[in-house]
């Protein structure tokens, strides 16, 4: 049985949030991550995956499994888009899942 992979309604009451097409690429999320420059993929193209409705990729992304859950990404993204919530579901998703 599979779950679904729901990441794109905004979440209500909180600060952050988790959709996805409030991205803008702007990369910001990337840049301060600690752990992105050890991966082939980074926050920001784990969102574009996600954008562009390839959640495999997403999901089997090297850099979700290295998110170190700092809260960096989110912090840093202008948008508001709780980044660090959304690594934190594709993992869930991927050990469900996969």
């Amino acid at each position: 049985m599979t779950e679904p992979l729901q990441i794109h309604q905004p979440r209500s009451g909180s600060e952050g949030h988790s959709d996805i097409f409030d991205c803008v690429q702007c990369g910001y999320c990337s840049a301060y991550c600690k752990v992105s420059f050890i991966s082939e993929d980074s926050p920001r193209k784990v969102i574009r995956f996600l954008q562009q409705d390839d959640i495999d990729k997403a999901v089997k992304s090297s850099f979700v499994t290295l998110c170190k859950q700092c809260q960096t990404c989110t912090w840093m993204c202008p948008q508001g888009i709780d980044v660090a919530g959304i690594m934190r579901h594709l993992v869930r998703h991927h050990f469900i899942n996969y």
